[in-house]
């Protein structure tokens, strides 16, 4: 058992200084995609034109464990923004 952190970047840098208890880091990498996917359902123009999604899994020691990058690319290979509700 330990305690994860999940830091987020998108566009701006926002630190988890909670954390969550956790059995191990395979069950922190499951709650880190977890709290990705309510990240982009709560807010789906999270992902703006030019910026990603990064959540960053930490542990308790503050050694970085996972980082889940998320981006999306229109059909003609350009980062596409959901801002200008094209979805």
């Amino acid at each position: 058992m330990g305690r994860y952190f999940f830091h987020t970047r998108d566009g701006h840098k926002e630190i988890d200084e909670v954390g969550v208890d956790l059995l191990d880091d395979a069950a922190a990498r499951l709650e880190a995609v977890r709290y990705c996917g309510s990240l982009l359902a709560d807010d789906p123009h999270i992902l703006r034109h030019g910026q990603l999604l990064r959540v960053e899994c930490v542990d308790d020691a503050g050694r970085l464990l996972y980082t889940l990058l998320v981006t999306s690319v229109d059909a003609n290979g350009n980062l596409a923004t959901l801002a200008s509700g094209a979805e």
